[in-house]
């Protein structure tokens, strides 16, 4: 079958790769460098789904510093790597390249501005002809433009490399209060070599708490400020008709609680390639199946988003302070995608159900 996908970043060559043996896959990317900003950290679970090249890898993270609005905080970790800093495009390389061994074709400097479906075949900017087309483009999606679909509510990350000193080298700061970040967070993460990513998301006036951020932490000099808009939003629409789906950030398959959506987007590009390998695929199987797994752990981030959202400083701050009563669950169940893991356990713990009661906190 010849599939098309519309975005050359992580989750679209991703998507390629597993498409690849199976179909003709040509991926259209309108920059002409195959580069993608992110953050670069990704949770330990990437390794079930694609094992990054070690000379891509950083730095190994195995703890947090969550600092509350007041100054005070709670560190967790262990002797357990959680997440891996990646050099950002290396890590992208590694994917475009890989898609590129397996006979995936690139085309870049292509922007493509529209999309329809013509009896079975798809149509791209009336000129490209595919039976079956994947956007991978991003917040921005070109078919939720060409088809009307609901554009997704965003946030924008903001970031920059600085030199910074960490302690420990092998944990992250989540600086949280709505005089950092309004309704989200911003971080260090360090490198491994004395220089740290420094960042923050929040909905509006990103520049500005970023400004105010730098100079909370003493930091002048820094690389250049990369940033992007983040999809916050409930995954809906992503199949779009029997020939058109989105993936990844054009889906808004990302986890409201972090903005992350590397592991979340190669877990739905497989669902979706399983059921394209079939002689006939059935995509009410794909969403159900999808729904069951990756759609109940992004709903899981979603409920947290909104329960966070709600807190005001001093919440935030109690939080914080009672987090120190059931830390050994977070230790022990933590983990950045799947938030069932660690919810359930906590839901059993009486100061955590005391402080979720107290704030509306409804895990079911």
């Amino acid at each position: 079958m010849q599939v098309r996908i519309i975005g050359a970043g992580p989750v679209g060559s991703y998507a390629g790769i597993q498409l690849s043996k199976e179909h003709d896959v040509t991926i259209y990317e309108q920059k002409k460098s195959l580069t993608i900003k992110h953050s670069g950290l990704f949770s330990t679970n990437l390794k079930n789904l694609y094992k990054p090249p070690k000379e891509t890898i950083l730095n190994k993270i195995k703890g947090a510093k969550i600092i509350s609005p007041n100054g005070e905080f709670i560190e967790i970790g262990g002797s357990k790597t959680r997440a891996l800093v990646t050099d950002t495009i290396l890590f992208d390389k590694s994917l475009i390249n890989k898609a590129k061994d397996k006979g995936v074709t690139i085309k870049t400097g292509k922007k493509i501005n529209t999309v329809t479906k013509k009896d079975n075949r798809v149509l791209i900017d009336d000129d490209i002809k595919a039976q079956y087309l994947i956007d991978a483009s991003g917040p921005n999606s070109v078919v939720r433009k060409s088809f009307g679909l609901k554009q997704l509510k965003t946030y924008t990350g903001i970031e920059t490399i600085a030199k910074y000193p960490s302690y420990p080298e092998d944990s992250v700061e989540i600086y949280l209060g709505n005089n950092i970040a309004p309704n989200f967070f911003a971080w260090t993460i360090p490198l491994g070599d004395g220089r740290a990513k420094i960042g923050l998301i929040t909905e509006n006036n990103p520049a500005e708490y970023f400004k105010t951020f730098l100079k909370r932490l003493g930091v002048n000099k820094h690389e250049e400020v990369s940033g992007g808009i983040i999809p916050v939003d409930t995954a809906k629409d992503f199949i779009v008709n029997n020939r058109i789906s989105l993936i990844g950030d054009a889906a808004a398959h990302t986890k409201a609680t972090t903005g992350g959506g590397i592991v979340t987007g190669f877990e739905s590009v497989n669902l979706l390639a399983n059921e394209l390998n079939k002689e006939e695929p059935d995509f009410n199987n794909y969403y159900n199946t999808w729904k069951k797994g990756v759609g109940k752990e992004l709903n899981y981030h979603h409920r947290i988003r909104k329960f966070y959202n709600k807190l005001s400083d001093n919440d935030i701050n109690e939080l914080v302070k009672k987090a120190e009563e059931f830390k050994p669950i977070i230790e022990e169940h933590g983990d950045m995608d799947y938030p069932s893991h660690f919810l359930k356990p906590l839901m059993k713990n009486k100061e955590f159900l005391k402080l979720g009661l107290k704030h509306g906190f409804k895990l079911f």
